[in-house]
């Protein structure tokens, strides 16, 4: 027993153990990381939508409000009623489109997602079933050695 601890065996053997789990910790805050920058990532890229969608409202606002008025004042100066028609689809169009960019728009669709998730519906799963470690080593193998 007393070679045992005068040799080092055992410490090495203990180093090499630690060694092993620290490796293991460190790949695992890798991984968080790299899910954390991805969170960020896509609340950015949501960010950046939702501003392009007010912008984009603006544009569109303005350009039906000026639609209306062009059409209401050739369907005054023509006497003719059917000058009307479009004004209700441009209407529920820059309604909706102001619902997309100000309202809760994005709550619903994400809510609706959200339970389409849960039920795990077969419309969302992947073409010939989830994705294993064995047909990405397969893939890799074929197309990078």
């Amino acid at each position: 027993m007393g070679q045992l601890f005068s040799s080092g065996g055992m410490d090495r053997r203990k180093a090499t153990e630690l060694k092993i789990i620290n490796d293991d910790f460190a790949i695992l805050f890798q991984i968080e990381a790299e899910i954390a920058l991805k969170n960020v990532q896509f609340a950015e890229e949501r960010a950046l939508k939702i501003i392009q969608q007010q912008e984009q409202f603006m544009w569109e606002f303005f350009g039906a409000s000026t639609m209306i008025i062009v059409l209401v004042a050739a369907g005054a100066a023509t006497k003719r009623k059917d000058f009307a028609v479009p004004i209700a689809p441009l209407v529920l169009g820059t309604g909706y489109r102001y619902d997309c960019a100000f309202g809760r728009n994005h709550e619903t669709v994400k809510e609706a997602a959200e339970t389409l998730l849960k039920k795990n519906n077969p419309r969302i799963q992947m073409v010939g079933g989830p994705l294993t470690l064995k047909e990405v080593d397969a893939y890799r193998a074929r197309h990078f050695c």
